[in-house]
């Protein structure tokens, strides 16, 4: 009797640690297989593997969600549509394409660039890192805030240097003209019309100091105004941190 108790216990736990590890099992298959979707929705949402050579493959929602992105600036061409366009060599997040150099074509957004602005465009961001944010879509280019990188020279010799917003620096030599809030952005979308009007408020400064274009469109100013002016700007200049200055390149 104890042997055949014996054996039944031991029918008994062995039914039992069959039953839990065909449980397990298909727990284990489950959460697998709820993990793959879930990646599987991320990858399609975040794309970290797509280049973006065209701007119809920039989805929507990385519009919508002002997504960075980053690349190196090929080389800058002109448009007669589009004024400069920088030829970018996107970067995705898990770059596979290493010896696959087709580029995005990126313009400016916020502005139109004159013939000074293209040459000083060729010098300063060409083979150059940037970083870019897509705001609008067009069939040939995709409009995007441009910011050049800090070099690693530049990184060793400044603490934080800051990057190059490529927009201000334009409009700050008065080698473009602001555009004005485009029809498309919402009322609600504070932080993009805040960029928009700090894009105003630099080409109004550079008109004040007859940068660029405004030397030749604008009358001089009156000399104790424009002493006054260079004073106040000197100030404003010295009372600012280093990290929110214009580089010395672009004053």
């Amino acid at each position: 009797s104890e042997m055949a108790e014996k054996n039944a216990s031991q029918s008994w736990f062995t039914q039992f640690t069959d039953y839990m590890e065909r449980e397990t099992r298909g727990v284990e298959i489950g959460v697998y297989t709820v993990s793959g979707i879930f990646l599987a929705v991320a990858c399609h949402r975040m794309r970290p593997i797509t280049k973006f050579r065209h701007p119809s493959q920039i989805p929507q929602h990385f519009v919508r969600n002002k997504l960075k992105q980053f690349g190196r600036v090929e080389s800058v061409e002109p448009s007669q549509t589009a004024g400069p366009v920088l030829r970018v060599n996107h970067k995705p997040p898990i770059n596979i394409f290493f010896g696959n150099r087709d580029t995005l074509p990126v313009k400016i957004a916020g502005v139109t660039v004159n013939h000074n602005g293209l040459s000083w465009l060729q010098g300063v961001t060409a083979d150059r890192k940037v970083e870019f944010i897509p705001l609008f879509m067009h069939p040939d280019t995709a409009e995007c805030v441009v910011f050049v990188l800090p070099t690693d020279q530049e990184k060793r010799l400044k603490k934080n240097p800051r990057s190059l917003d490529v927009a201000e620096a334009l409009l700050s030599l008065g080698f473009a003209q602001t555009t004005g809030v485009p029809s498309e952005v919402p009322l609600k979308d504070k932080k993009m019309r805040d960029y928009y009007k700090l894009l105003t408020y630099v080409e109004k400064k550079a008109k004040n100091r007859r940068e660029g274009v405004w030397k030749s469109k604008l009358p001089a100013p009156i000399w104790p105004l424009r002493l006054l002016q260079d004073s106040f700007d000197r100030l404003l200049v010295s009372l600012l941190p280093q990290s929110r200055r214009l580089p010395q390149l672009v004053r």
